[in-house]
């Protein structure tokens, strides 16, 4: 596993988890971190995971609508 050094401002008001929050759930969104990678890293539940995507407006599923109604369709 990488560990990598975030160096963050003292006149910005974010905590560690803070961050750790923000770059698992953008990677997860980005598709390079799965939610189970993302709930061991941030020692989460799948449920409570889902909660924190939803604080940030980023959705469990992301089906691209074209995707979505093909597979409507194949049913």
């Amino acid at each position: 596993m990488k560990t990598i050094t975030l160096q963050i401002p003292e006149h910005l008001d974010v905590d560690k988890r803070e961050a750790l929050e923000a770059l698992t759930t953008r990677f997860y969104q980005q598709g390079k971190l799965s939610s189970g990678q993302c709930t061991e890293l941030l020692n989460l539940s799948k449920q409570e995971f889902f909660e924190l995507l939803s604080k940030f407006d980023i959705p469990v599923i992301d089906y691209d609508p074209s995707e979505l109604e093909s597979d409507v369709d194949n049913v």
